[in-house]
């Protein structure tokens, strides 16, 4: 079956000076967890080929780095942060998937670790346990702290369910910031690294995941009910650029918006179900 894709809508880019978020009550996580009713679901995320793939196009996508210069006609090269890891059977890694709507006195509890966010002069990195990529997943009310290492100065923008931002020195090395409304939070730079993107996921319950060097995911313990299935697939085409007009330098890229997919279904009890999605995304494969 082939899944046709929504792309969601761009976030603004505008500089905001940080809004105070209203604090919603958090639910009680985990009061009723059954685990003897509880379900898995699992599977693979692959992308598809077109009907009609153009010879001049590449299989799998090449995504060209980032050229940064270093001044004094010098460069060098910066992977797309949002480029695709992609396997030889068209498998994705990295893809996130969620499970949403789910009651969170039902759920099992928080399992996933402390989130911190470190900038520097290559990107953002988000720290997560084992894992140090591009993304995290951040309970709603938990705190995340942004830190910048060494003698730099570096900032950071957050945009999407929560609107702030930073700069950090030496002498203010790290800010914590709590998150008190679920949604995607879009991370990128305010010192002048416009390659920049991260995502942050703030959820109520922690069945979220991303596909892993296998390219399967699995999301356990899940309590029977409906809910929606969610795949998210960042975006690495860049859609516009902004040049500052004294200097003549790129100061800012917008990525063209995200893959995203959403599916409602039904969690049975006690059933392992297994799902291959195919993602039909139709700026997949660059030219």
């Amino acid at each position: 079956m082939l899944i046709v894709v929504v792309a969601a809508g761009c976030e603004p880019s505008t500089i905001a000076l940080p809004l105070a978020a209203t604090p919603d009550p958090l639910p009680p996580l985990g009061t009723h967890f059954d685990r003897a009713e509880s379900a898995k679901y699992s599977g693979r995320i692959h992308w598809c080929i077109p009907d009609h793939f153009p010879a001049h196009w590449t299989y799998p996508p090449n995504i060209p780095p980032v050229r940064r210069s270093l001044g004094n006609n010098r460069h060098d090269e910066i992977p797309n942060p949002n480029a695709l890891t992609r396997e030889p059977d068209r498998g994705i890694v990295g893809a996130v998937v969620a499970l949403r709507g789910i009651d969170p006195a039902k759920s099992k509890p928080w399992h996933h670790p402390p989130v911190e966010v470190e900038l520097t002069d290559r990107g953002i990195i988000v720290h997560q346990g084992d894992h140090h990529g591009r993304d995290g997943f951040v309970r709603r009310g938990d705190t995340v702290v942004f830190r910048v290492s060494g003698e730099q100065t570096l900032g950071f923008r957050a945009r999407g369910a929560e609107c702030f931002g930073s700069i950090l020195t030496p002498k203010q090395s790290q800010v914590t910031h709590r998150f008190n409304k679920p949604g995607r939070v879009s991370l990128t730079s305010a010192s002048g690294q416009y390659w920049s993107s991260a995502d942050l996921f703030i959820c109520d319950t922690p069945y979220i995941t991303r596909t892993g060097a296998d390219e399967e995911y699995v999301l356990s313990d899940i309590p029977p009910g409906p809910c929606e299935y969610a795949v998210y697939i960042p975006n690495w085409n860049v859609e516009s650029c902004e040049i500052d007009p004294e200097t003549g330098v790129l100061v800012r890229q917008q990525y063209a918006a995200p893959f995203e997919y959403v599916d409602p279904i039904v969690i049975k009890a006690r059933v392992h179900t297994g799902r291959d999605h195919t993602m039909n995304m139709p700026l997949l494969v660059i030219p």
